[in-house]
């Protein structure tokens, strides 16, 4: 990770050029909505907004939105001491010494936000692509390579929605777009030859820990919300060929509600909703195989099983 060293702003406003900030007192105010979470991020470090403006960019609006979230990042303690503290809606959430890991930690913080905010849509720990206008579903733990088979899918057609989170419409049963940066860890990188000279992301503060991936990096574009048509579980079984076994729809449920984020705001209604999910979906576990092995196998399956769009 390549680190930073503090260094405070002055809260009156002024920046080492002079020139005036906004609003008075910092030195950046960006907007930005998640799903159905709006907020506003107040800064005393231009290098933190110019990052958080990059790493949150598909997300950034114009102007703040009506009853937006106040965050703030500031560069000083109370004492006036050097330190990185980040609030949002008032509660601070971490104070740290280096600029890479307050980045770090701010993204994540609002990324963990959206499970607890938004109420309207119920949230599924899952990669998501489209394919001939209808979605595919990756539902899986945390680092289990979900990420790098969404950007495998990607560069063989399919649309972005999201490598991490599938928001499901409890009215339309549709997924829509959260999309947020691609994340792989660098050695992931050695499985898309000529990646890295595209990326973006070279010059963040903490782009040697993690790497971060744009669907244009790869010549994908972001989706429109689509009805889910495969719900695929990746395993951590990579021995032998790829194999997509068939699930039941009982299966399918339990499997998909293991990996809810908030389907304790839902309670019944939420498992009802996933039923539908599975009633209108081809499920499948997905053993064996290396990275390049599954998604050979999805994006031939997808290929051959999309229906052009009606």
């Amino acid at each position: 990770m390549k680190e930073i060293p503090l260094a405070s702003t002055p809260r009156d406003g002024s920046t080492e050029q002079g020139t005036e900030a906004v609003p008075p007192g910092w030195v950046a105010q960006d907007a930005f909505r998640m799903l159905s979470m709006a907020f506003s991020v107040k800064s005393e470090d231009e290098r933190f907004s110019e990052s958080l403006r990059w790493h949150l960019g598909p997300f950034l609006l114009d102007a703040p939105a009506p009853a937006s979230i106040p965050a703030e990042f500031l560069a000083t303690d109370e004492t006036g001491e050097p330190a990185y503290i980040f609030r949002f809606s008032t509660h601070e959430r971490f104070r740290v010494a280096m600029l890479a890991e307050a980045i770090h930690r701010t993204v994540w913080e609002l990324h963990r936000a959206v499970h607890d905010q938004v109420r309207d849509f119920l949230l599924l720990h899952a990669g998501a692509v489209v394919r001939g206008g209808h979605a595919l579903l990756l539902p899986a733990e945390t680092a289990s390579g979900k990420s790098s088979l969404t950007l495998g899918l990607l560069e063989k057609g399919a649309s972005y929605l999201s490598d991490d989170l599938a928001a499901l419409d409890p009215v339309t049963n549709r997924v829509y777009p959260f999309p947020k940066r691609i994340k792989l860890i660098p050695d992931a990188l050695e499985f898309f030859p000529g990646l890295e000279e595209r990326l973006g992301d070279r010059d963040l503060p903490f782009s040697q820990f993690e790497r971060f991936v744009r669907p244009e990096d790869v010549g994908a574009s972001v989706a429109e919300p689509a009805t889910v048509k495969w719900v695929v579980f990746p395993t951590s079984e990579f021995e032998g060929p790829p194999v997509l076994e068939p699930m039941t729809k009982a299966e399918s449920v339990k499997e998909m509600a293991a990996n809810c984020l908030n389907l304790y705001r839902f309670g019944d209604a939420g498992v009802v909703l996933l039923s539908r999910i599975a009633n209108g979906a081809e499920s499948f576990r997905l053993r064996g195989g290396s990275l390049g092995e599954r998604i050979e196998l999805l994006s031939d399956q997808l290929r051959s099983r999309a229906s052009p769009r009606s």
